[in-house]
């Protein structure tokens, strides 16, 4: 199966929403800006996709990272973070964040590094994300990683 990363275009919101349920993520502030989200494509399928949120800060946060189940531990999920983070990068963003409960292998893997949430939210006071999780009571019990 040959895999194609490429930026997300419009035509591709129906099947991302569509991935973010199948996968229980959350689609409030997803591809709310399509230059900073990728997907992976294969046989003209949607198959993975990432995103970014940037504020013009010198930090960026990675969110909604998607792999389908049957597709986990072939590299997609390396691959997107890869390409997002030099987007983020390349954006000017010293600092990359993810929240993550549930990924620790994931991120320990590659070579992320659980911080505090605060440092993240400082970071990112204003990321949509950020105001969500903030809304809905759950940043205490969120867990933070930073890319190396």
């Amino acid at each position: 199966m040959r895999v194609i990363c490429r930026i997300a275009h419009e035509r591709d919101v129906e099947d991302a929403l569509s991935l973010l349920d199948r996968v229980g993520q959350m689609r409030e502030g997803a591809m709310a800006e399509l230059r900073y989200w990728r997907v992976l494509e294969a046989n003209g399928s949607l198959i993975a996709m990432g995103g970014i949120e940037y504020c013009g800060a010198d930090a960026a946060l990675l969110r909604s990272l998607a792999v389908p189940a049957s597709l986990r531990g072939k590299g997609y999920g390396q691959l997107l973070v890869k390409e997002l983070v030099g987007v983020a990068r390349d954006l000017g963003a010293a600092r990359v964040y993810a929240f993550s409960t549930g990924a620790m292998p994931f991120f320990t893997k590659l070579g992320w590094k659980r911080v505090q949430v605060d440092e993240l939210v400082s970071a990112l006071p204003d990321a949509p994300q950020v105001e969500s999780f903030r809304k809905r009571g759950w940043l205490p019990t969120e867990v933070a990683w930073r890319a190396p």
